[in-house]
């Protein structure tokens, strides 16, 4: 997968993320695309569905899901109320050992 394109051994990276946020890499990546997501929604006027695809998402519906899942609404509503901050503070409650900004 991607990690193979990493400068690092896979082991190394897994170590790094576990210890330095508390996470897997997979979880960094998904919680990344969300975050990126979110902020394109915000910014403008593009469908779910084109977002979705840019950020790695086969179709919208598993963007949704997971916005559903995570924040308890779909990606446009999360961009009309809150976005980028508000995945933010999602992560956080699922991760609360991160560091500060």
């Amino acid at each position: 997968g991607w990690m193979k394109s990493m400068p690092l051994s896979e082991r190394t990276v897994r170590t790094r993320t576990n210890r330095g946020l508390g996470m897997s890499p997979e979880q960094v990546l998904l919680w990344g695309r969300v975050v990126a997501g979110m902020s394109e929604l915000e910014a403008t006027l593009r469908t779910v569905a084109s977002v979705s695809h840019e950020f790695g998402y086969e179709d919208a519906s598993g963007f949704t899901r997971l916005c559903k899942q995570r924040l308890g609404q779909g990606p446009r509503l999360v961009a009309r109320n809150g976005g980028t901050e508000r995945v933010v503070a999602a992560w956080r409650q699922f991760f609360p050992d991160l560091p500060a900004d």
